[in-house]
């Protein structure tokens, strides 16, 4: 599976909580260098918002897995997933 954040892969992992699912298997994020393809602002208000699940790697925000795991304290208390109401009107702006 190859969900990428800011949206679709915390929507996922907390669906799954939800479920109570206790192991599923999220490696897609290997393929992506994490959030890099976001705007600056972007990557900052997850790593201040969501800041156990992501960090700072090479200069961009990733996932941060620890031990190979996730935290989803952070998923698991927010709205739908994610904090916070992230301005996407850049997307307006990219070429299909």
């Amino acid at each position: 599976m190859g969900n990428v954040g800011p949206v679709a892969l915390l929507q996922d992992l907390a669906m799954v909580a939800a479920l109570g699912i206790p192991h599923v298997e999220r490696n897609g994020h290997h393929y992506f260098a994490g959030l890099s393809m976001f705007p600056d602002n972007i990557q900052r208000e997850m790593l201040v918002h969501h800041g156990d699940l992501y960090g700072c790697h090479h200069g961009f925000a990733a996932l941060a897995p620890s031990g190979g795991r996730l935290s989803l304290a952070t998923v698991n208390t927010a709205p739908f997933g994610v904090i916070p109401h992230l301005d996407l009107s850049m997307l307006d702006d990219w070429v299909f």
